[in-house]
């Protein structure tokens, strides 16, 4: 009966738009199907819709077979709620994940104003991606799990998982509580990896991610021997060439086990990060956000509140992390930074370099018109690390010299502070470093250059002069109560 009401309907509309508009013959009017008054079930319902029908779900939480693992199967459909994601929750209770897209599907498969909660699968709790690219569009993620099934198998995309030539939009769109966890089946070692807390991105992806909000996602594991990375969202590791655009969103009190509270990002990729706020995320290092081996990351017009680089060593190697910091951004790998128009404010490396920013290992960074106040490095950087790669670095290229390069232009930098050298900026072991119209503001504090600190690789090197060694300093700014300037490689302290 269901069946032929349907049919039914569909034949008065397509009637209907016929007469309006004085074709005898025209193509068929788009039906709506509701739920559960058509269909019982989402997937019934997707099943017998045709492309460009709509289906309404109405108010409920819907459980069970039919409501959980639904595939578009490559149809142009929208799958809609009545009353938005608060009235309209798909619970997967454990058992799988919301929705599945795996057939070319296109931004014309939408699925908008869905709640989902409590899905489990290895890669993306909710909603898998597999070379397709549909419009994911208010929709909230909640408490979904991403858990690696064996030593050999990462969790990867808490929320969402997309993989291939995906090309997804997720508009306003709110991810909370979502994890990606790596398999505990071997608790002493393995390849176990937590991977994109909320979002998982694999080779060949073209995400855009506009005016959502991820608060409280994780990327963990729970081995000795494990990693986390990306407690938001994350690259996948070793993939090929991905692009990512992320516009007008927030991010708070995501965490990260090892990198990348909020955003983590790996490999020649672009990604794109505007008007987005970071505040209260957290990794091991590179608190809100940490890049890495060949990527092109460009930062504009965002704000950095209160994120954490913690004290944990990693990879079984003292100082990896604590030389890597970044309280808010940090890493490098023959990488390239642009940041531009953002403020970086209360940001923590607490064991590490670079309260706010840190770079190193053959980076190429431009910093334009940034704000950095109150950050703090417990070691040297309060606000700004540039340098070469750590001794040990994990992801490093060459593990003996690799300096990197930065310019500064049109800065702010006051109140910061690390507890070793470099009160607001600290250029390191011979890397490259230029500043231009720049203001050192009050308050900038360290034992050793309260303002501004640059170490050349060699102690006894009494030939080089400032602009040769490591840096030039031009037209800035010092406030008169800031202690001054210290050169190290055979330069004069000037304190």
């Amino acid at each position: 009966m269901i069946t032929t009401a349907l049919s039914l309907r569909r034949a008065r509309q397509s009637l209907l738009a016929g007469v309006i508009l004085g074709l005898a013959a025209g193509p068929a009017f788009s039906a709506t199907i509701l739920v559960p008054q058509d269909f019982t079930t989402i997937q019934e319902a997707v099943d017998a819709a045709t492309n460009g029908d709509r289906i309404i779900v109405g108010n409920g939480v819907y459980t069970g077979v039919g409501n959980r693992d639904i595939d578009f199967l490559g149809k142009q459909v929208v799958v809609e709620s009545l009353n938005g994601p608060g009235s309209c929750i798909i619970d997967c209770e454990g058992l799988g994940r919301a929705f599945i897209f795996q057939t070319g599907e296109t931004v014309d498969s939408i699925v908008r104003g869905i709640g989902m909660r409590n899905g489990m699968a290895a890669s993306g709790g909710a909603v898998l991606m597999m070379s397709a690219s549909p419009t994911i569009v208010g929709c909230v993620f909640e408490d979904n799990t991403a858990l690696g099934t064996t030593e050999f198998v990462d969790g990867k995309g808490g929320a969402i998982a997309c993989f291939g030539a995906s090309s997804p939009l997720i508009d306003r769109c709110g991810f909370f509580g979502n994890r990606a966890i790596a398999s505990d089946d071997n608790p002493i070692g393995g390849l176990l990896t937590g991977i994109g807390g909320a979002i998982a991105l694999g080779g060949g992806t073209d995400a855009l991610i506009t005016t959502s909000t991820f608060v409280g996602n994780q990327a963990m594991s729970p081995a000795i021997v494990g990693s986390g990375f990306g407690g938001a969202i994350s690259t996948e590791l070793f993939a090929s060439p991905l692009s990512l655009t992320v516009l007008g969103s927030k991010f708070k009190n995501n965490s990260a086990s090892i990198a990348g509270g909020a955003v983590f990002l790996f490999g020649s990729n672009q990604v794109t990060i505007e008007d987005t706020a970071f505040a209260s995320n957290s990794g091991q290092s590179s608190g809100a956000i940490a890049f890495q081996t060949g990527m092109d990351l460009t930062v504009r017009r965002s704000l950095f509140l209160e994120n954490t680089a913690r004290e944990e060593i990693t990879f079984g190697v003292p100082d990896v992390q604590e030389q890597i910091g970044g309280g808010a951004i940090g890493g490098g790998t023959d990488s390239v930074l642009l940041l531009e128009d953002s403020i970086f404010l209360g940001n923590r490396a607490l064991a590490g370099r670079g309260g706010a920013v840190s770079c190193v290992d053959n980076t190429t960074s431009l910093i334009i018109r940034c704000h950095f106040e109150d950050n703090e490095a417990a070691l040297q950087g309060g606000a700004v690390t540039n340098q070469e790669a750590p001794s040990v670095a994990p992801f490093s290229s060459d593990l003996l010299s690799n300096p990197s390069v930065m310019e500064m232009v049109d800065c702010m930098l006051l109140g910061n502070s690390s507890g070793v050298m470099g009160g607001a900026v600290a250029n390191l072991e011979g890397s490259l470093l230029t500043m231009t119209t720049s203001t050192f503001g009050d308050g900038n504090t360290a034992p050793v250059g309260a303002t501004f600190v640059s170490v050349g690789r060699s102690s006894d090197d009494t030939t080089a002069s400032v602009t040769t060694l490591n840096q030039m300093i031009t037209e800035c700014t010092l406030s008169i109560i800031e202690t001054g300037i210290a050169v190290d490689g055979g330069l004069a302290r000037t304190e």
